[in-house]
């Protein structure tokens, strides 16, 4: 399992203890009854652990991010932030493995009653989610939309939102008429600066937009409020925390940025389940978020692939798989097409759950 975590040295232990895991052939979890109950140790930093696994861990563990693995020079993505490079192909949620594992562990002799992780009968999640790229009222966005709606299925779309939001849903149609029909709105926040001033090619005043008014322009258009995002381009921002901090500051609590830029496929995070995300220092944001596990054909996500991670949620891990397909890109051509739609009907097959993002949030 690929990991990163501090570990203590055990000089000696008593003949009475049980040692019940190793790392790298050193024993760091450990079992001791005493009178009628039994005492459980770990020699690891478990939530260094955790959490370097889902929200990962910046170059040299300094709080403003560099450039790793990631493939788009022009941001801080999450690829960048994964433990090790192993993980950019990767089809097992470590992460949510060991957890279960731990858990299996302490409670095997006093199981404890919890909720199965999806409504009944449900062995596994598959949501659909797409990026609008700023392509607004486009025929092939409409076109995407109304085949997931024929095969029974609500996706969620992400819109990039300025000035020229109304315009671009207009021509076509509008993006409240798009949401009533049953497809889901989110925020496609763009980190990019824009020059305030432009003749030819000069350039001045180059500024970030702020997420606010991204935000106001969305929720007119849409008449409703926003509450969930993915960034464009999945950029980060500078620090380790700035993605999270900003979301919870302007009441943004669901986010699906996490995940494989060109170069990754899979869970890079090892979980496809939501977790808070955390400041620096280790305060929790209030923003849960939800890896998605592939984007296009990119890194080798091709239809087998789909298929291997829908069973495998299906039959051992019961996982939610998050997918993300552009409607101008990759569904155009036979492949991307395949891919696309034959991942969703095998998940019906398979019986799989299929909401939107939303949905799923609100009921986990």
């Amino acid at each position: 399992m690929p990991f990163k975590t501090r570990g203590w040295e055990i000089e000696s232990r008593a003949t009475d203890v049980e040692e019940i895991l190793q790392m790298e052939e050193i024993p760091v979890f450990f079992k001791r009854s005493v009178g009628r109950g039994r005492v459980f140790t770990l020699g690891f930093d478990f939530g260094l652990l955790l959490v370097g696994l889902q929200q990962g861990i910046p170059v040299k563990g300094t709080r403003r991010l560099q450039k790793l693995f990631g493939t788009q020079s022009r941001v801080i993505e999450p690829e960048d932030l994964v433990v090790k490079a192993s993980l950019l192909d990767n089809s097992i949620p470590w992460a949510d493995l060991f957890e279960r594992f731990l858990f299996k562990v302490i409670t095997q002799d006093e199981p404890v009653p919890r909720w199965w992780y999806f409504p009944h009968p449900y062995t596994g999640a598959v949501i659909s989610t797409h990026d609008d790229e700023a392509i607004g009222a486009d025929p092939r966005l409409e076109a995407m939309c109304e085949k997931e709606k024929s095969e029974g299925i609500r996706g969620t779309l992400f819109v990039i939102s300025d000035q020229k939001l109304h315009e671009r849903w207009s021509r076509n149609g509008t993006l409240e008429h798009l949401s009533q029909e049953g497809t889901e709105i989110g925020l496609h926040w763009n980190r990019f600066e824009k020059p305030r001033f432009k003749l030819r090619s000069y350039k001045w005043g180059m500024h970030e937009e702020p997420l606010s008014q991204q935000m106001e322009y969305l929720e007119k258009e849409l008449g409703q409020s926003i509450r969930m995002n993915r960034t464009h381009y999945l950029a980060l921002g500078r620090t380790y925390d700035d993605h999270f901090k900003s979301l919870s500051a302007q009441g943004i609590f669901f986010d699906s940025t996490y995940g494989p830029n060109q170069g990754g496929r899979g869970y890079l995070f090892g979980t496809g389940y939501p977790y808070q995300g955390l400041t620096w220092d280790g305060e929790l944001t209030g923003v849960l978020e939800l890896p998605f596990l592939t984007q296009e054909l990119w890194g080798g996500a091709d239809l087998p692939f789909l298929e291997k991670l829908i069973r495998e949620s299906d039959e051992n891990f019961h996982q939610v798989v998050t997918m993300n397909f552009h409607p101008h890109y990759t569904i155009l051509g036979e492949e991307g097409r395949r891919a696309w739609l034959g991942s969703l009907r095998f998940a019906k097959e398979r019986k799989q759950w299929i909401p939107t993002l939303g949905e799923f949030f609100y009921f986990f």
